[in-house]
């Protein structure tokens, strides 16, 4: 525990040590994806435009998948684009790969009195590589904004802002966040909270790049709504077909199961539960087992179901009461507060109201970061204990289940008859030899399994036209923006 409490910086050699370490076992969890680099699913919309398109800018000022503005996806669409085909993909994995190793950064070489000691460095970036991670976003650019989120909760958070450099580069790291999706514009209210509550500059600079890109993403998510053809994806919200209790568990595996206890404990809970409450025949084998008629079987699993939702409940509101009336007021707002709003959230925004785990990366890191600042005061001795189990429970079961996590989005454990997933350079050979050929990218098809999902899409993409703007009626923000201020000016 010296390490935890120890007030001596680390110096510049021992800062760029363990981000080298961090590097190599980011790199180590799946290597074939350096080695032999994949265009993943939604990076083709992107790449597939600039690459198409006669108008380099037509990439960024297109209105396209999904119903809200991703600049970092862009930026890396554009980059692949300039290079030739066959190394796209690699340059797709290296900007997916710079963009998780950002909030690694700001924690490994910057200080902060919740990132000042060696310990605490090691224990927060254990908490992004093994605790809070899944595949879905690993070294891919589709997902960066999940990623983005964390950086902006860690400049939130950050106390020491007297460097005008950091603040310089955490404003352009903001601003890249917020036009990379709406994660981290929902924290906009806390940045408005911290500086009305300590009037701090820099904060004002901050929550003007908030309005300013703010308003950007809001009107470019209004008229993509408005266009003839669906941009984005509307089967959004928890209230589209699940009842109280399925949102209930849809909400809690992501969030607080699974930085605790994994990826397969979490997956497992809500898989039965939902499953249980649903009476599906996932669960068949209990009513086999229960020696009565199938209806009294089914009702006695629901009504299981309904007790252990409620118990769960009752103690997670106790646990928040505890912690709540024994924190200050920053813990309160920008650790316990954040991340039951944005937990809440980004559930009812997410896909189908289910949540994900791509969705609880920040709020993931959230719970723990508030963890273990708990451990680190003058707490009882039993509570500190418990939360030395649990935190040590956390990145030992990230670290068990570091690979496996992986699998679900790689070619791996297929069975014999599978084919396999495409090789990103043979699919570029192939196209060069017949240009009407679209190359395949991952994901692609798999069984489904005891574990492991069904993939049952084949991704595909267009290098001889912007395929997917064109489907999505070739329109550009800046011409719709002119038509939608010219309409109602007229009114």
């Amino acid at each position: 525990m010296q390490l935890l409490h120890s007030n001596q910086r680390l110096s510049m050699l021992q800062s760029f040590i363990l981000f080298a370490l961090s590097v190599l076992v980011i790199v180590l969890r799946y290597p074939s994806y350096i080695t032999s680099p994949r265009i993943w699913a939604e990076e083709s919309i992107y790449l597939e435009t600039f690459f198409s398109s006669s108008d380099l800018l037509d990439g960024f000022n297109a209105l396209i998948y999904p119903a809200y503005y991703l600049l970092i996806p862009r930026i890396s669409g554009l980059l692949a684009s300039l290079v030739q085909p066959e190394n796209a993909a690699l340059i797709t994995t290296i900007c997916g790969t710079l963009v998780l190793l950002i909030p690694i950064i700001i924690i490994v070489f910057g200080n902060s009195r919740y990132w000042s000691t060696l310990g605490q460095k090691l224990i927060l970036t254990s908490f992004l590589i093994f605790s809070c991670s899944t595949g879905e976003i690993w070294m891919n650019s589709t997902n960066v904004g999940f990623i983005m989120a964390i950086v902006t909760f860690l400049i939130l958070i950050d106390e020491d802002i007297k460097n005008q450099y950091k603040n310089f580069f955490y404003g352009i790291l903001l601003s890249l966040a917020i036009l990379t999706g709406p994660i981290s514009l929902l924290m906009s209210p806390f940045f408005l909270y911290r500086f009305i509550k300590n009037k701090e500059y820099v904060f004002l600079i901050y929550c003007f790049l908030f309005l300013l890109f703010g308003l950007f993403q809001i009107s470019y998510f209004f008229i993509s709504l408005s266009l003839e053809t669906t941009v984005g994806n509307l089967n959004r919200g928890i209230f589209i077909s699940n009842s109280w209790l399925d949102s209930f568990f849809y909400w809690v595996s992501p969030n607080i199961i699974f930085p605790l206890f994994g990826y397969f404990f979490a997956t497992g809970f809500r898989t039965i539960m939902i499953a249980g409450n649903q009476k599906s025949d996932q669960l068949e084998f209990l009513y086999e087992i229960i020696p009565l008629n199938t209806d009294t079987s089914l009702a006695i699993v629901s009504f299981a179901v309904l007790i252990v939702a409620i118990t769960l409940i009752s103690l997670l509101i106790a646990i928040f009461i505890y912690f709540f009336k024994r924190t200050n007021s920053d813990e309160k707002a920008y650790l316990m507060i954040l991340f039951l709003y944005l937990s809440f959230v980004l559930t009812i925004l997410s896909l189908g109201g289910h949540g994900g785990y791509r969705y609880s990366y920040v709020t993931s890191f959230i719970l723990l970061f508030f963890l273990l600042q708990r451990m680190l005061f003058s707490i009882p001795k039993f509570e500190k204990n418990f939360l030395k189990i649990i935190i040590s429970l956390s990145i030992f079961i990230g670290f068990i289940e570091y690979y496996p996590r992986v699998i679900s989005f790689s070619p791996d454990f297929r069975s014999a008859d599978e084919q396999k997933w495409p090789n990103w350079k043979n699919e570029v050979t192939i196209w060069k030899e017949n240009a009407d050929y679209n190359p395949k990218i991952w994901p692609n098809l798999r069984e489904k399994t005891n574990i492991w999902p069904a993939r049952s899409t084949v991704w595909k993409i267009d290098l001889n036209n912007p395929k997917t703007w064109d489907e999505a009626g070739n329109f550009k923000y800046t011409n719709e923006l002119k038509k939608y201020i010219e309409k109602n000016y007229e009114k």
